[in-house]
């Protein structure tokens, strides 16, 4: 009894995936200075704790095809993809466009790169929008993901993924995996109180 908080859960959700997730990873990160007390000694204590969060309109963001709901399912099949060092099922899901630009030989080279860079994870956590880039006619988006090591428990590699603005759909463009740290993004705004910005997290779902 350290002060740490041991369970969480929504009493009401703002019905927003992300939201609700980077908000129970907040709430599990949280410290209090001491523990509750009864009678002189530590115990537990149920406590109800609003969390508000704030978003502050960055003037460029991500379109309303990129839902919650594609950033996680994103995330998700291209760290399977990864860790079954299957390169060419992601090559088969680039835009056309971006299949014109890499020969499948080049691309399966920079796949076997990144999983050397990385190795193997069991959970990436989307972290948010870094960079948008206008190509001719096309606006390529390009997207943050933390690899970890397990759940909530990052490996210090990044999965940088370019996602191209379709009509229909957003389709993949590129990736890349690194270990550089990246400076806090224009686009998006991320929950204050650490050095590192709080990714929203999801395991990957067993195959």
């Amino acid at each position: 009894m350290d002060g740490s908080i041991l369970h969480e859960r929504a009493i009401e959700s703002s019905g927003h995936q992300l939201l609700a997730i980077r908000a129970s990873r907040l709430l599990r990160e949280m410290r209090f200075d001491s523990p509750g007390t009864l009678d002189g000694k530590p115990v537990r204590v149920m406590l109800a704790l609003p969390v508000c969060p704030k978003l502050q309109s960055p003037g460029i963001g991500l379109p309303p095809t990129f839902s919650d709901s594609f950033l996680l399912d994103l995330g998700s099949r291209l760290l399977r993809a990864h860790n079954a060092g299957d390169a060419d099922s992601v090559f088969a899901n680039l835009d056309e466009a971006a299949k014109r630009e890499v020969p499948p030989e080049a691309f399966r080279i920079q796949f076997a790169k990144n999983r050397k860079i990385s190795g193997q994870f069991p959970a990436v956590h989307y972290e948010g929008l870094q960079n948008v880039e206008r190509r001719s006619e096309l606006l390529l988006y390009e997207l943050l993901y933390a690899l970890e090591i397990r759940p909530g428990v990052p490996a210090g590699v990044t999965m940088v993924v370019t996602v191209a603005e379709r009509s229909s759909r957003p389709s993949l463009w590129g990736l890349r995996h690194t270990h550089a740290r990246f400076p806090p993004s224009p686009y998006e705004p991320y929950p204050t109180g650490s050095s590192r910005r709080r990714p929203a997290a999801e395991r990957a779902p067993e195959n």
